[in-house]
């Protein structure tokens, strides 16, 4: 069974530019902060030094609203954001994983029935909810779109413009507003809204939402099953991580993607009298593309043992080695918030990764690999009408 955060580890090593570095404890991050703080390092330094690590653990929520208040300013907060976001699907710090025993195969069992009965008779029934949505997309590359011709233009239409800055490996391409709809438990309307705002070196979105803890219960349990990793602290709460795989044979998990790209294309020219064209025109256009994919998936769940209420899920798709898409990991936290009067479990947190290739599968192997991070944070609950609209 593959492992996520061996995954991560192997994507980070590859990404161009990263530093050969040895990977870091979130402790290790608490205290070159804190180092910063006391010497005064100004905002721009940290922010290069904190691109430049690899950690080896997952930057628990908590840790961050710490580490933001000690640092200098907005770029060294970004490159904060950063690591929490690709670092997303590793295992937590060590406080973070309570001493306790595993439990037996009766427990286990006892907990996975729990689960199941509560994801089918209550989360799937969830009634129709609206939410904001807070996205920020981040992506290495920046550089190249900000100097590419034309590409700049479409980044200055972003609505948080971005200013450039040299020596960060990922940046902020854009952060936005948005409408969640969901029926049912699950996200029924995404509206891909960067058409506009796509860089030189292409920018990439998942169009099709990830599946609902329901959805992946019931594969995990139909396919491979699933298999007791660790107890975890998450947001307060201790959790039972199961990991499980899913055949793509056995799944009806499909990741839809648009990919952006800015392509140039001469036009127009002068003929000499032996018709050869001696100038032309460049002309910049933004090239939409859809990329569809069935694919097998492996993950992690996390049960709270004695509800059998699920408050985290982690799926990593599987794809083909022409794809464009090399690897896809999706992090979704749940939470109990009050909704008209009642306590309902509904998704608050979520952290897209993403390794791919902008342009199409026949320029796979030629074009840079790119990596795109998005997180959603849902807000503002509230029941809706049943039927998803686009407005």
């Amino acid at each position: 069974m593959r492992h996520i955060g061996w995954l991560v580890a192997v994507i980070l090593v590859a990404w161009p530019g990263r530093a050969a570095d040895r990977r870091h404890t979130v402790q290790e991050l608490r205290d070159r902060v804190a180092a910063a703080q006391h010497t005064g390092k100004s905002d721009i330094d940290l922010a290069k030094e904190l691109s430049g690590m690899e950690l080896s653990e997952e930057l628990p929520a908590s840790e961050m609203g710490r580490l933001v208040a000690l640092l200098p300013g907005p770029l060294s907060t970004e490159q904060l954001y950063v690591l929490e976001a690709r670092n997303a699907a590793l295992p937590p710090p060590p406080e973070n994983l309570p001493a306790i025993a595993a439990p037996d195969e009766a427990e286990q069992h006892a907990m996975l029935a729990k689960a199941r009965e509560w994801t089918a008779n209550v989360y799937a029934q969830l009634p129709p909810l609206s939410a904001r949505c807070l996205i920020a997309r981040f992506q290495d590359g920046y550089a190249e779109a900000v100097t590419t011709t034309g590409a700049k233009q479409a980044n200055d239409r972003s609505r948080e413009a971005i200013p450039a800055q040299g020596g960060l490996d990922i940046r902020l391409i854009n952060k936005h507003l948005d409408k969640a709809r969901f029926v049912n438990g699950i996200e029924v309307e995404t509206v891909f809204t960067e058409t506009t705002e796509p860089g030189g070196n292409g920018v990439s979105a998942l169009v099709e939402e990830p599946l609902s803890p329901n959805a992946i219960l019931q594969e995990a349990m139909d396919g491979r099953g699933l298999r007791f990793l660790r107890w975890e602290s998450v947001n307060g709460w201790r959790l039972a991580a199961f990991s499980f795989e899913v055949d793509k044979k056995k799944t009806q998990f499909g990741l839809a993607y648009q990919a952006v790209s800015i392509e140039s294309k001469p036009v127009g020219g002068i003929e000499t009298n032996g018709g050869a064209v001696t100038t032309s025109t460049v002309v910049n256009n933004v090239v939409s593309r859809s990329f569809h994919h069935r694919a097998g998936y492996a993950g992690e769940v996390f049960i709270e043992p004695d509800s059998g209420v699920v408050l985290r899920t982690i799926t990593e798709a599987a794809f083909k080695p022409d794809s464009i898409f090399h690897s896809e990991t999706i992090r979704t936290d749940y939470a109990r918030l009050p909704v008209a009067g009642k306590t309902l479990v509904v998704p608050v947190r979520r952290f897209k990764i993403t390794e791919f290739v902008p342009g199409d599968r026949q320029t796979a192997k030629q074009d840079a690999v790119r990596h795109n991070f998005v997180t959603e944070d849902f807000k503002d609950f509230q029941l809706a009408d049943a039927t998803p609209t686009l407005n």
